[in-house]
């Protein structure tokens, strides 16, 4: 929402992760989702939006990133909440509150990353949760990539059946730390799997920097959250971008079995 009589400065992309939730499930760790709010020019609080539900798990890294205006001399509050859903509704209240953050986007784009210990409703600790937000400067690259990955020969993690596979993507920030940026959907039951082409922003891949460092994990599938490690592999961004019409390959040693990556297809769209 824009500041009346205002341009904003910048556009800045805000990612989202916790560590040690409380766990409001019985027999299953907690689902969180995170719901960013902000302040209108007169006080108003309005919802910006929400993470996706990451299944059974307490230190969540939530691939959406919220994008937001930033207005530099203006100060605008921001206000995370942090849930466990356990239903199909919209309503939050519905759902258990695993805790809170207020903040402003002057103090995260100057922190970054912000960590800060979650709060309870009435300003208590709640628990050991924390909430890491990163704040990163978007720049005018519209690029998406169009990307298709197969795994042949993956190990098998499941006694009674075969893994499911799924691939997490992330990059590699300039202080070190991996930000998950993409997670594929599960194949089921399969050791040779093709996942669904999916497109991705060049901004949100790599930020601009096509010599970044990308990681590719593949993990098996477990629902109560206790994924098993299959294999991975590093590149920079731009051997993605010059995959184009060609395929890449990448081998290792995982355990006993093979395992390989192809990026099937790589174009810019």
């Amino acid at each position: 929402m824009a500041l009346p009589g205002s341009a904003p400065c910048s556009k800045v992309s805000l990612q989202v992760s916790c560590s040690h939730l409380t766990n409001k499930d019985v027999a299953s760790k907690s689902d969180p989702c995170a719901v960013l709010s902000m302040q209108d020019h007169i006080g108003n609080w309005y919802e910006v939006g929400r993470t996706e539900n990451v299944k059974n798990c307490l230190d969540p890294d939530f691939v959406h990133t919220f994008e937001i205006d930033y207005y530099f001399e203006n100060v605008q509050q921001l206000f995370f909440a942090i849930y466990d859903i356990d239903n199909k509704t919209e309503k939050l209240t519905d759902d258990d509150f695993l805790g809170q953050l207020q903040c402003t986007l002057g103090q995260v784009v100057a922190s970054s990353p912000y960590v800060r210990p979650l709060v309870k409703k009435n300003g208590s600790n709640a628990g050991k949760g924390e909430i890491k937000i990163r704040a990163e400067e978007m720049g005018n690259l519209n690029e998406m990539l169009r990307m298709s990955f197969k795994a042949q020969h993956l190990d098998k993690k499941d006694f009674l059946s075969k893994s499911d596979p799924y691939l997490d993507f992330s990059r590699q920030t300039a202080d070190g730390e991996w930000v998950k940026v993409h997670q594929t959907e599960v194949v089921k039951n399969n050791l040779n799997p093709q996942w669904k082409t999916f497109d991705i922003k060049v901004q949100k891949l790599c930020a601009g920097n096509y010599d970044a460092l990308i990681k590719v994990d593949c993990y098996d599938y477990d629902d109560d959250g206790s994924h098993d490690w299959i294999g991975s592999f590093t590149v920079p961004c731009k051997e993605f971008l010059s995959a184009a019409d060609r395929q890449v390959s990448r081998s290792g040693s995982v355990h006993i079995a093979l395992f390989r990556l192809f990026c099937c297809y790589a174009a810019r769209k």
